[in-house]
Order: structure tokens, then sequence, then C-alpha cells
């Protein structure tokens, strides 16, 4: 009886993966597209995998957990806290004017 006390509640539950969570996740990579912020070598060319550049996850990561309203990676928002973490990135996307 006590371990099922542990288990989650049966029905519909929403997980770091959702479809809700996947929207909100690939707004932030979209506004991330837009603000180039790419993995770079050490020349300053930047990394290509299949044809298009890669996400510099580090960066998105990095400013998550210093200027995100819950000062953590971006996997570990819920998808409450979300909303809040993409209009951060909505805020700095259009007060960034020259893009790297």
């Amino acid at each position: 009886k006590w371990l099922e006390g542990l288990l989650p509640a049966k029905g519909p539950r929403k997980t770091l993966y959702s479809e809700g969570n996947k929207k909100m996740r690939n707004k932030i990579f979209a506004i991330c597209h837009t603000m180039g912020w790419y993995v770079k070598k050490f020349d300053g060319s930047l990394v290509i995998h299949e044809g298009k550049p890669v996400l510099d996850f580090v960066r998105i990561n990095t400013f998550c957990i210093e200027r995100g309203p819950g000062h953590k990676r971006l996997n570990q928002y819920s998808e409450s806290e979300l909303p809040a973490l993409v209009t951060v990135f909505e805020r700095l996307s259009k007060s960034t004017k020259s893009y790297e």
C-alpha cells in the first residue's frame, strides 16, 4: 500500500515531453535560430549537421540557468513554467539588434 502511494495517479498526466512542452521548446529553438545561436568551430565557421547549422545547447541552457525565471536547464522547466521562459526569449530576440 505504501509503495502504491508513491506511484503517479492513474489517468492522463503531463510529462516533460508532452505536446504543449514540445511546442514551447520548439518556439524557443526557432527564436534561437533567428538569433544565430549556433555551435561554431575554432575558425568561426558554423558546425553543420545534415545541411543545417547546429544549435548551441550549452549557450541555450546557460541562458536558461542565468536569466530564466526558474534558473534551471531548458528540459527541467515544467509546462506551467515554460510560457514565462518563452516570453524571456521573445523579449531577448526583440531587443537584440545585431545577430551573432
